[in-house]
């Protein structure tokens, strides 16, 4: 792990360096997106792009990240604050796919040849290959015209309802669910799941256990878990992306519900904020998945 940690490092920090330029260059693009970021240069004319950019990445090494051109708030408090929603939904529908997955994938790696099992992957493909706004919006539907109703709440007309403690619990569970099942996640999870165990048992080290009538589980498991670790980490990104679909539709104060809030109003400095926030947030996701798969195999690279 030691090994492969400076690497990561320095590729991550590539990797938001060239995200800090992509991010000012389009800002700077928009309408109306130019930034005050530097002071003017000599003779009164406005400071180059470089200089702009330079004043802003100075700037944010230094954690300043400026202030909102919509009601003069922090950046960085206001990002904070809207990130740890979007966080807390991802890890809740990463845990809801591997969750469903697990016990999915290994059944029908154990009943390969049943037809129930593959009646019921179809199924699952078909329901998973859904987009997100889709399955929300059929949610929605029948939440607001059977379960509200039998529970005596009153639908929600505006974000700051969900700051009820039972609807905001109620709203992220059912986001989880959305979020961790459509857009083919669960059913992408569940057949690689299935691939892995179905190589594994046929591996010689586990033929050899079984002969010695010593339980596989353990072994399986661990060397299973090393590329489903991997491969959930790198759905991060689709996880992220759809939660900023599923934040705007159920009215979630996330990371996406501020970028749709911050469009509407051109706070070009609150979108760039959001931008890089999200780009942090998958390569920490990267790095932790591949310094998982290097904990459980030595010999990972």
């Amino acid at each position: 792990m030691l090994k492969i940690l400076p690497r990561e490092l320095g590729y991550s920090l590539l990797v938001m360096l060239t995200a800090t330029v992509v991010i000012f260059v389009l800002v700077h693009s928009m309408p109306d997106g130019t930034l005050d970021t530097a002071a003017p240069a000599a003779g009164g004319s406005p400071p180059s792009l470089a200089a702009q950019y330079g004043h802003w990445l100075g700037s944010l090494l230094r954690a300043d990240l400026g202030q909102s051109m919509n009601n003069g708030q922090p950046v960085r408090k206001t990002v904070q604050a809207y990130a740890g929603r979007t966080l807390l939904l991802t890890l809740c529908a990463m845990a809801v796919t591997l969750l469903l997955a697990l016990p999915l994938g290994v059944g029908y790696a154990l009943h390969e040849r049943s037809r129930g099992w593959r009646a019921l992957f179809t199924v699952l493909d078909a329901l998973s290959s859904l987009p997100v706004f889709v399955v929300s919006y059929l949610v929605i539907l029948v939440y607001v015209k059977t379960v509200m109703p039998a529970f005596g709440l009153d639908v929600p007309t505006n974000p700051e309802t969900i700051d009820s403690p039972l609807m905001w619990v109620v709203v992220v569970i059912l986001m989880a669910l959305i979020l961790g099942t459509a857009d083919g996640t669960l059913s992408e999870m569940a057949r690689c799941i299935r691939v892995e165990v179905r190589d594994l048992l046929d591996r010689e080290f586990v033929l050899a256990l079984r002969a010695r009538g010593v339980s596989v589980g353990r072994h399986v498991a661990r060397n299973a878990l090393i590329p489903i670790f991997s491969l959930l980490a790198s759905r991060m990104v689709f996880f992220l992306s759809g939660a900023v679909v599923i934040e705007i539709i159920f009215s979630y104060r996330g990371l996406g519900y501020l970028t749709f809030e911050s469009v509407k109003h051109n706070d070009y400095p609150v979108i760039m904020g959001v931008c890089l926030a999200l780009v942090l947030l998958v390569l920490a996701s990267r790095l932790a998945g591949k310094l998982v798969t290097a904990l459980a195999s030595p010999y990972a690279s």
